[in-house]
């Protein structure tokens, strides 16, 4: 079992809190190794328990994929359908599909209702580009999480703030060193 931390469950409280005020597009910053997979896994767990619809989570590689089946499942006894290469249909017992996102793309663009209702999106690592084009398949009653430990978008041109209407920031690195949940790092280099 999986025991959530303070900033974890306020993470999800403040997005509950955002979602009641009608915004449906929000960031959750949190450093590297603070347990955004974590934090997006409880998430989903409670949205389960509160909507209906889908839950879909986009990941941008294989292994942050099979990380949050693990998670999803560790955590609240989620199953969780991958939709990866070769996979042309949902299973309609499951509610949450994760997925890469160019597969998620070509399934929508052939069915734009392939995930069924879809009323939480999640975006692991949003602050990377290709994950824009995926956006639009959504509309205002879809409740989309972008979650990264950088909240600067791959183009200055074009800045996360052009898709999301709010960022929730959660503690930084030196709160995380304090408490001892990550270790103080040293760099080393050639001399000169």
């Amino acid at each position: 079992m999986i025991q959530l931390r303070d900033y974890q469950i306020e993470t999800i409280d403040k997005i509950a809190q955002l979602y009641t005020l009608k915004y449906n597009r929000i960031v959750i910053q949190l450093p590297t190794g603070a347990g955004k997979t974590v934090t997006f896994s409880a998430l989903i767990n409670r949205f389960m328990g509160k909507i209906d619809g889908n839950i879909i989570v986009a990941v941008h590689r294989d292994k942050l994929l099979k990380q949050t089946q693990k998670t999803l499942y560790k955590l609240g006894k989620i199953e969780a359908q991958a939709i990866i290469q070769g996979v042309t249909h949902r299973n309609p017992n499951f509610r949450v599909y994760i997925t890469m996102v160019e597969t998620a793309i070509r399934r929508l663009n052939k069915n734009p209702k392939f995930f069924g209702d879809a009323r939480l999106l999640i975006i692991d690592e949003c602050h990377i580009g290709n994950f824009k084009k995926l956006l639009p398949k959504f509309g205002d009653s879809t409740l989309i999480v972008g979650c990264t430990a950088t909240p600067i978008s791959s183009t200055k041109k074009d800045p996360l703030k052009n898709y999301y209407q709010e960022i929730i920031t959660g503690p930084q690195i030196s709160h995380f060193i304090e408490q001892g949940n990550l270790c103080q790092n040293y760099t080393y280099h050639i001399k000169g």
